[in-house]
C-alpha cells in the first residue's frame, strides 16, 4: 500500500479488491468470495474515512477489520451511514469473515439458526449495493474519479482487461452509481435481504 493518507490510494486498493471478489465468485470460489467481499467493504469504508481526514493507524477511527465499528465512525461524518440496510449487510459479511477467518471466536454463536451460506443474491448483490452506497461518498477530485481503476477498466477496450471488465459489469445493476465521475450521496435501492435472519 502506498500513500496511506491519500483517499485515491485507498479507492484504487478497494477497486482492485472489488473486481477480484466478483471474479472469484463467478469462477466458483463460493467460500473465498464472501471473505474477499468483507475485505472490499472494509477498504471502501477506510477510503471514505481517510477522505474525511481520519488515519489508518492503531487506535484511530479507520483502524481494524470490524465493519460495524468502521460504519460507526463513518456515521460521525455522515448520518446516512446509519442506514439500517447498509448495517445489516455489513454485519452479515462480518459474521462470515469471523466464521471463516477466526472460527473459534464465534463458537456456539450460531445457535440462533442463522445460516452462513451464499448464493448469487446473498454475496454479489449485497456487495454491489454496499459499494454503490459507499464509493460515491468518498471525497475525491473529479479528475481522480476519472483516473480511478474502476473507471479505467470500465471504459477500456484493451484485451488485457477483458476478464476484469466482464467481472465488473456482469449482472451489476449498480454499475452507474459505482462508476461515478464526482463525489455525491448516491441513493441505493437495497433489495430484499433475509440471509441474516434465522431459518433463512
Amino acid at each position: 500500500m502506498y500513500g496511506t493518507d491519500l483517499p485515491i490510494a485507498w479507492v484504487d486498493y478497494a477497486d482492485h479488491s472489488y473486481v477480484l471478489t466478483r471474479l472469484t465468485f463467478f469462477t466458483g470460489f463460493l467460500v473465498e468470495a464472501p471473505v474477499s467481499a468483507h475485505r472490499t467493504m472494509e477498504l471502501f469504508l477506510k477510503a471514505y474515512l481517510v477522505s474525511k481526514g481520519e488515519k489508518v493507524a492503531p487506535k484511530e477511527a479507520a483502524w481494524g477489520h470490524d465493519l460495524s465499528e468502521l460504519q460507526k465512525h463513518c456515521v460521525n461524518h455522515d448520518s446516512s451511514f446509519g442506514n439500517v440496510d447498509l448495517g445489516r449487510r455489513l454485519s452479515y459479511f462480518q459474521r462470515y469473515f469471523d466464521l471463516v477467518r477466526y472460527p473459534s471466536s464465534i463458537e456456539g454463536k450460531l445457535a440462533d439458526g442463522t445460516a452462513i451460506w451464499f448464493s448469487f443474491d446473498a454475496c454479489v448483490i449485497p456487495l454491489d449495493e454496499v459499494v454503490a452506497f459507499i464509493r460515491p461518498r468518498i471525497m475525491l477530485q473529479n479528475n481522480e474519479w476519472h483516473r480511478s481503476w474502476l473507471s479505467t477498466i470500465n471504459s477500456s477496450s484493451e484485451p488485457r482487461w477483458s476478464y476484469q471488465k466482464k467481472a465488473l459489469q456482469d449482472g451489476n445493476e449498480h454499475l452507474v452509481d459505482i462508476i461515478c465521475g464526482t463525489t455525491w450521496s448516491s441513493v441505493v435501492s437495497f433489495s430484499s435481504f433475509t440471509f441474516d435472519k434465522a431459518g433463512c
